[in-house]
């Protein structure tokens, strides 16, 4: 991560604050990325198409700011709408009324990854077989 935000001249173009809040909220969006997606899928009525990746990121990122920065409800919504305007004009009502869900959801006191959220597929079944669900889920809750 470090290395692509130094090489971004839109991210050193932000301030030393906005920097700050950008590599927080990519940091805690790759930290909790599988545990993210179960929060906000739940309120999709059908999956995204693999085309629309975009509107995908942008309701992990706007689940992030919710559920891990804690951000306020309206400075969730109200920007990520704008991006998804930008992305797919069509899909920003769809991004409008997911986020509001989401900021609608209690914060989690820590959110708790199973190893199945934490690792890829493949990785999660191999320390599953090895170690067992307890001390693979012991692993994730250390990380």
């Amino acid at each position: 991560l470090d290395t692509v935000l130094e090489a971004s001249t839109a991210f050193h173009a932000l301030t030393q604050a906005d920097r700050g809040f950008v590599f927080q909220l990519l940091m805690q969006t790759l930290r909790y990325h599988g545990w993210l997606i179960t929060q906000y899928q739940g309120l999709l009525q059908k999956p995204l198409k693999p085309s629309k990746k975009a509107i995908e990121l942008i309701l992990l990122l706007g689940a992030a700011q919710h559920f891990l920065l804690r951000t306020p409800a309206h400075a969730v919504v109200s920007p990520w709408v704008d991006v998804a305007k930008k992305q797919d004009r069509a899909l920003q009502g769809l991004v409008n009324a997911v986020l509001k869900k989401i900021v609608a959801l209690p914060l989690p006191e820590n959110p708790v990854c199973t190893p199945k959220q934490f690792f890829s597929p493949w990785m999660a079944a191999r320390i599953h077989q090895h170690y067992g669900e307890a001390q693979s889920q012991a692993m994730v809750s250390a990380l």
